[in-house]
């Protein structure tokens, strides 16, 4: 072999040699690198885990122990209402205006989540606080309560700790005054304790009592007619069988016969004649 042929296979060999490290060095890389998916899942976790830490954080505000070297500082006031908050400002000599902000969690509602400035801050003169209060959890479902009886939703929703409040309002309908007959929060709308709904019921008419069933006395009536604004006329006979259901001769001084029915509505300034009988 030629001295020529020989340096040109030396060649060759070199080439091939740097060829081969070079393809395992990208192999090696490649096999390094985390895939796109990967680096979106490590992200994720990333954020999961300093959510967490957040949480951690404003979950154990309650345990931070204040500290008590004489200097004026934020007392922990993490789990009390804005009352209760300011009271404590109140007890440690703190002047201080605040304002509210709400926010997710599952802490009680209403109750303070954490404060800015955090507790321990060193108070110089008017503190300004941040109080973040809990939305409080929502996971009671409102449903169709329409036509339902409202002494039987009321207690379904006192039992979940909302706050119910009855209410009256014009109805044209078959449901009768101990039946719901409108909501204030639709069904499907997630709630919470200490949040409140107003349950509607049909507007209570109040109809004549039957004046002619023997028992009511002439003031009885004229006590009625008072309360209601309504201008009574009294006529004085002496009944016949044919003025009376079922022939029954009424008592000396009650009411006999009246020009309304049970089933008429009373309304201020009605007109209303009875007849009272004297033997």
């Amino acid at each position: 072999m030629s001295e020529k042929t020989k340096k040109i296979l030396i060649g060759v060999a070199i080439v091939l040699a740097l060829l081969i490290i070079g393809c395992s060095v990208l192999l090696i890389k490649n096999n390094n690198e985390p895939k796109t998916e990967e680096k979106a899942d490590n992200k994720k976790d990333i954020e999961k885990n300093e959510e967490k830490k957040n949480d951690s954080k404003d979950n154990k505000a309650e345990d931070i122990e204040e500290i008590n070297d004489g200097v004026l500082r934020v007392p922990n006031l993490r789990g009390l209402t804005v009352e209760e908050a300011v009271a404590k400002l109140n007890e440690k000599k703190i002047t201080a205006r605040y304002l509210i902000k709400r926010i997710d969690n599952d802490q009680k509602k209403d109750t303070i989540v954490k404060t800015e400035p955090e507790i321990n801050t060193p108070v110089e003169g008017e503190l300004e606080i941040t109080f973040y209060l809990s939305k409080g959890i929502k996971n009671f479902t409102v449903e169709n309560y329409v036509g339902k009886p409202i002494s039987e939703v009321k207690v379904l929703l006192e039992t979940a700790e909302i706050i119910v409040v009855i209410e009256e309002k014009e109805y044209k309908g078959n449901l009768d005054e101990s039946q719901v007959v409108g909501q204030s929060i639709k069904a499907g709308t997630k709630i919470g304790p200490g949040d409140k709904i107003i349950l509607y019921i049909p507007t209570s008419e109040l109809t004549y009592p039957d004046f002619t069933n023997g028992n009511y006395t002439e003031n009885e009536v004229r006590n009625f007619c008072n309360e209601y604004e309504i201008q009574l006329t009294v006529l004085y006979d002496e009944p016949d069988g044919t003025q009376i259901p079922g022939g029954k001769m009424p008592k000396e001084g009650t009411v006999f016969y009246m020009d309304k029915t049970t089933k008429d509505v009373v309304k201020k300034g009605d007109s209303l004649t009875i007849s009272v009988a004297r033997y």
